[in-house]
């Protein structure tokens, strides 16, 4: 395959995903082909699978390293992730395949730490000189967790300060266990370690003299799976409007028919000839193959060594901070001030604070595109965040915000009809009044233009039109009017 380096492709690309196309191609080579095998190989649906693997190069990486947007602002690449689905589509085996290295890393801690608390102990029982002196008792490190509560939360990230992942199946679970706890302040805790602020958690200690905990550069990443029956009583009525539904990815492909359960070339009944139960699942060992090739790069790295080793040395280095090269930061920066433009327009009592996080979210996405190339060993670390970068994260933000539509229209069909368009939002329509009832994208462009706009406003008001059933989309660059604009 020959893989996209011109602008032009991206930017089709962009277009595309828009529209519900997934921009596979905006991954880098090793990632793109160990996507592929897995999806083969596990008959999983894509989307999932490559959204799975971000999020878990996302929490191999943690703090180590970041990217700065701008004069003060910096993103770690840590994400907060949903996957969306009916039962049966697939949601759960990507998830657990991309994490499973992490999760046997783990599980090498803990026996270590058995060990070693198992010498602790004994050292109590007989003590001497030679042996107590500055002894600690040992801690478990753990970069995955699935059941804790916030303070348990806070202490592995004390422990473990490069950052942990939240994997959690059933991601109803989750939430419905931290609503039902109105003075937990998990979901503040959240909130701060997306932005990467400093936490700080006061507890009793064990001496009853009180502790302080306070994490600096905190990175945690949040992925689970959930029914769209259960979006809005779980998620949309309890979490709207603190901010936090603004920062999660939902992953909601078109998923037609249930997984389909075929039979493996060379399955054998023998016992002798089936695989050894302590090895990985295929997907599994594809998805560990593709991380091997940073054993040849810059050590300082690590990126997927985590994977493989306990090794928790690199949060003790100074993080790296990459930045953007001037040519992706021009174009990043325009299309940005394009999107602003629809908000500054945007009625107050209608707008989307969304919109707002999708700058940092694509910087985050950039990142680990960017760290993608280089653990599969397609470039070295100090290079800049290049163009092709951030145009393929904003590819990837762009399919994942058709995602979120989806969710939010499910969400809003548990509740009965959404609300109407506000007058701004109407008068901000305009642009389309003089074209005929059918019209393409070409056709809005230079209606736009006449008033002053750019390509991406046009783009994102056609969308809010179709979303509010002004529009209708007939096929993909050509749509017809509603009866609200006719």
């Amino acid at each position: 395959m020959n893989f996209i380096n011109n602008h032009e492709a991206y930017t089709s690309l962009i277009e595309k995903a828009s529209d519900g196309q997934f921009p596979l191609d905006v991954f880098p080579q090793g990632f793109h082909t160990a996507t592929k095998n897995m999806t083969r190989e596990g008959e999983f649906r894509i989307e999932y699978v490559a959204m799975a693997m971000l999020s878990a190069l996302a929490s191999t990486v943690g703090n180590a390293f970041s990217l700065e947007i701008r004069d003060g602002f910096r993103v770690n690449p840590a994400l907060m992730m949903t996957f969306v689905g009916k039962p049966g589509a697939g949601k759960t085996p990507p998830l657990m395949a991309a994490y499973d290295a992490l999760r046997r890393s783990d599980h090498n801690r803990y026996v270590q730490w058995r060990q070693a608390l198992h010498d602790y102990n004994v050292k109590q029982k007989t003590p001497s000189d030679a042996d107590c002196t500055g002894t600690k008792r040992p801690v478990c490190r753990q970069a995955v967790i699935s059941d804790f509560t916030q303070e348990a939360m806070v202490s592995q990230l004390e422990n473990n300060p490069q950052g942990v992942a939240i994997v959690v199946d059933e991601i109803a679970g989750f939430f419905n266990t931290v609503n039902r706890y109105n003075s937990s302040n998990m979901i503040e805790t959240l909130l701060s370690a997306f932005s990467g602020e400093v936490i700080k958690v006061n507890r009793k200690g064990p001496d009853g003299l009180g502790q302080v905990i306070s994490v600096v550069n905190p990175s945690i990443n949040l992925i689970g799976t959930i029914q769209p029956s259960l979006l809005y009583g779980v998620l949309f009525r309890p979490l709207q409007g603190n901010g936090f539904l603004d920062r999660m990815c939902f992953v909601y492909p078109e998923c037609g028919t249930t997984t389909r359960w075929s039979g493996r070339p060379g399955y054998a009944e023998n016992k002798s000839s089936m695989p050894n139960p302590a090895e990985p699942a295929t997907p599994s060992r594809d998805f560990e193959r593709w991380g091997q090739p940073v054993r040849h790069v810059d050590p300082a790295t690590l990126l997927w060594e985590k994977i493989h080793s306990a090794a928790e040395n690199l949060s003790k280095n100074e993080p790296r901070c990459l930045r953007l090269s001037m040519e992706a930061q021009k174009w990043f920066y325009q299309w940005r001030d394009d999107l602003m433009e629809m908000v500054d327009e945007t009625d107050e009592a209608q707008a989307d604070s969304r919109v707002m996080k999708r700058v940092a979210i694509i910087g985050k996405i950039a990142l680990l595109l960017h760290l993608a190339k280089v653990a599969a060993g397609e470039q070295q670390i100090h290079v800049s965040v290049s163009k092709n970068a951030i145009m393929g994260a904003v590819a990837i933000n762009e399919w994942l915000e058709w995602s979120y539509r989806r969710v939010k229209r499910v969400a809003q069909e548990t509740t009965g009809r959404p609300s109407g368009p506000s007058q701004k939002q109407m008068e901000s329509w305009a642009f389309v009044a003089n074209l005929p009832e059918a019209f393409s994208f070409n056709d809005a462009i230079t209606a736009g233009k006449k008033h002053g706009k750019g390509k991406t406003w046009i783009k994102e008001k056609l969308l809010e039109m179709v979303e509010a059933s002004a529009l209708v989309k007939v096929s993909r660059g050509n749509y017809r009017k509603a009866s609200l604009l006719q």
